[in-house]
């Protein structure tokens, strides 16, 4: 099937890795990226005005408490409300454009830290096909025709009226390779907490069965990366074993944590779960049994 040709030159320029540099790069506690004021001043602000509300992205959860809610781009393109400085968006962000973009700063670590990929692919980084993700990821047919699929949604965590996290210490599903947060904080929200946390583990890497809701006698606490939600920051990494973040817990407010996320996942390849977040600790005898007894 042909990859589809989403983009256009018009709206390249609305890519939120428009300022990013290898340079920049930290590779504590892994491989990310860290962009304030990622967007044009112009172009945030038009995005920010036409941000969904909290009814069009929560729909029935929007009465529960810091819960995490999304719009997939399947329903942003699809939606008239939506402005179309906003469809553009999706629309690159979702593109072979995009992913291109995202290699030309990425390959060389992806390289590193996926030494064997070309061979287990069975072709380059570059000869990826990209389509944009249906619902249903790897049990939908569409996601499993092209070797990566990306995704642009929106997030909303609704409004806090008991201090919690809206997700704990965890790592993402093994077939993401990338995945993005752009924040787009209400100029007014005085919350405190919301920030991304990155956390290294102190001597050996958690339970691979672990991996959704991880224990902090495994993480480093002392040495964690923490970005702030503050409008128009990106926090952009490459996924892996222990690509480990969360979310710290947010003061009680009327106000939403709104952001864009950008991923890309890979539902092919020899592994069968995923490629991304494998680790050669979870493989050994030791690590098989730790993993069964949640050692």
């Amino acid at each position: 099937m042909a990859e589809p040709q989403i983009a256009t030159p018009e709206i390249a320029g609305l890519s939120i890795l428009t300022k990013a540099r290898r340079e920049d790069i930290r590779m504590h506690p892994y491989p990310h990226l860290v962009i304030h004021d990622a967007l044009p001043t112009d172009l945030y602000a038009t995005l920010e005005a036409g941000f969904p509300t909290l009814e069009e992205v929560a729909g029935d959860e929007i009465g529960k408490n810091n819960r995490a809610t999304q719009k997939t781009a399947e329903q942003t393109l699809a939606d008239p409300n939506v402005i179309d400085e906003w469809k553009a968006f999706f629309r690159y962000h979702t593109s072979r454009d995009f992913y291109l973009e995202f290699l030309e700063l990425w390959a060389p670590t992806l390289e590193t830290m996926y030494p064997n990929i070309k061979r287990d692919f069975g072709k380059s980084l570059a000869e990826f096909s990209v389509g944009m993700r249906a619902s249903g990821r790897d049990q939908a047919a569409r996601n499993n025709e092209f070797d990566v699929m990306l995704e642009n949604v929106f997030g909303i965590n609704t409004p806090v009226r008991e201090v919690s996290q809206v997700r704990g210490p965890h790592g993402d599903v093994s077939y993401k390779m990338f995945s993005s947060l752009l924040y787009f904080r209400d100029a007014e929200d005085d919350s405190t907490g919301g920030e991304y946390q990155l956390f290294a583990m102190k001597r050996r890497l958690f339970p691979q069965r672990l991996r959704k809701n991880i224990p902090v006698r495994y993480l480093d606490e002392s040495s964690k990366v923490t970005v702030p939600y503050r409008a128009n920051t990106l926090i952009h990494w490459l996924n892996g074993a222990r690509s480990v973040h969360d979310v710290s817990p947010r003061s009680v407010t009327p106000f939403t944590r709104r952001y864009v996320a950008v991923a890309g996942e890979c539902y092919g390849g020899p592994i069968p779960g995923g490629y991304f977040a494998q680790d050669e600790e979870w493989n050994s005898a030791l690590g098989r049994a730790r993993t069964w007894l949640n050692l």
